[in-house]
């Protein structure tokens, strides 16, 4: 008889909700070691806007792909899932237990759900002509023929999100396949044992603004100058990232500081709303869902975590 899947325990929510003090006190207690599941926390230099593990936490508990690509590099959902299973299995063999925190959805449900990918690797010239037809004709275009072949995934993906839209179509065009398809395919590696935490919404809105502020005030827009300074464009990979993307104008002085400061606040609510209801949902039976700011929040979820055989 084959051997169960090793546990997995994952842990999700909004941003600003509190993970990150809650995973490091149930990795400390349960031998465990963080694997990053924030894609903007996976680039160097990205600090503060990332609200990446400081030092000290990085020193109280092992984590792992933190730090691990320049700011030039783009990180895609396959390339996370292959590091995020060496890294989780790693820590497995070496009889600890994995942690999978962060709150980038695709990445984490990657992980989580084992998706398979479609057996084709990005094609310049293919991406460089329907990028070409994309801005010659809109999103629009693109997208109504994206749902000629493949419903599935215009249903999903916003005609906003060219890049999104252009991989479907390289898929289909490489494989005869639609990228729904592949999505569709689930092969699970891990059995997750999932911790979600939730905030009024009020709340969650307030620590966000502070997070902000915080962000600002411990020199976000040096950073983000600094990025630039060193050479790389304003459109890599990581300058797109939410808190980096809406402060190049301010550096730039294009916009005000304040303007940027609320530019960063509504793009992160933004995500927050996009958090709760589609990837971490109230409603998933695979989450158990625990109150961020309860008095006995420890006590709770080292409870379920014993329960499950964490």
């Amino acid at each position: 008889m084959a051997d169960p899947p090793p546990n997995l325990v994952v842990v999700v929510g909004a941003t600003a909700v509190g993970k990150t003090r809650t995973a490091l006190d149930m990795a400390t207690a349960f031998r465990g070691e963080i694997v990053n599941g924030d894609a903007t926390a996976m680039y160097r230099l990205l600090d503060v806007g990332s609200a990446k593990p400081t030092a000290c936490e990085r020193a109280e508990v092992p984590h792992h792909l933190v730090d691990v690509a320049d700011p030039d590099e783009l990180i895609a959902v396959s390339d996370y899932q292959e590091m995020a299973y060496a890294a989780i299995d790693e820590i497995a063999t070496r009889g600890g237990t994995p942690f999978l925190v962060g709150g980038s959805g695709l990445f984490m449900r990657s992980v989580m759900e084992g998706y398979c990918f479609p057996p084709t690797a990005p094609d310049a010239a293919l991406r460089e002509r329907l990028e070409t037809e994309a801005g010659a004709r809109g999103g629009q275009w693109l997208h109504a023929r994206l749902s000629e072949i493949d419903p599935v995934a215009a249903g999903r993906i916003h005609p906003n999100n060219i890049r999104r839209m252009v991989r479907a179509l390289e898929v289909f065009e490489d494989t005869g396949k639609p990228i729904s398809h592949f999505w569709e395919t689930r092969e699970p590696r891990y059995t997750c044992v999932t911790v979600g935490l939730m905030r009024d919404r009020e709340e969650l809105w307030d620590r966000v603004d502070q997070r902000v502020d915080a962000m600002f005030l411990a020199g976000l827009a040096d950073e983000v100058r600094g990025i630039l300074e060193r050479g790389y464009a304003a459109t890599c990979p990581a300058l797109r990232a939410i808190g980096y993307r809406q402060v190049v104008p301010y550096v730039r002085g294009e916009i005000g500081e304040e303007e940027a400061r609320d530019a960063v606040k509504s793009a992160t609510r933004r995500l927050a709303r996009q958090q709760l209801t589609s990837w971490f949902r109230a409603d998933d039976p695979g989450i158990r869902w625990f109150a961020a700011g309860a008095d006995d929040l420890r006590e709770q979820v080292h409870a379920f975590l014993a329960a499950r055989g964490v």
